[in-house]
């Protein structure tokens, strides 16, 4: 069990801690073709949905701003809100490098935690194994 902020999320089996900041964990597979980080962001107030939905378009166009062309899945940011929480879930690949990767964004009350998994030329089943390991876990305290 690790904890950023006030969340807690499960660490797959295997999956070795390779750095840690106030705000951000990275964790490596075993066989080091993935890769997760676990972000934190706080804010002063609780970010209401329509400052969330900007935040998940913010980062919809920084995914599309890297150097080769990127395919987004849902094509459009696509938040939810559940719960009393905010989310949304997205995956890409760029097929040039052959990067997959697979974001989830959750807001409660003033944290944003984003849990981004990545690997080159890995193979999707795997990749998304490893993603819901990370998220299906995740608890968040107001």
């Amino acid at each position: 069990m690790s904890t950023l902020g006030k969340s807690t999320f499960d660490v797959p089996v295997e999956w070795t801690e390779i750095r840690r900041e106030k705000e951000r964990l990275t964790f490596a597979a075993p066989d080091g073709k993935l890769q997760t980080t676990v972000s934190l962001m706080c804010f002063g107030i609780e970010p209401s949905w329509e400052n969330f939905k900007r935040l998940c378009s913010l980062r919809y166009e920084a995914e599309k701003q890297g150097p080769n062309v990127v395919f987004l899945q849902p094509e459009y940011s696509a938040p939810f809100e559940e719960e009393g929480k905010f989310g949304m879930f997205f995956s890409g690949e760029e097929k040039k490098v052959g990067r997959l990767f697979s974001g989830f964004l959750t807001l409660q009350g003033k944290e944003l935690i984003t849990i981004y998994v990545e690997g080159l030329h890995v193979d999707s089943e795997n990749l998304f194994k490893s993603f819901h390991g990370f998220v299906s876990n995740l608890k968040q305290e107001r």
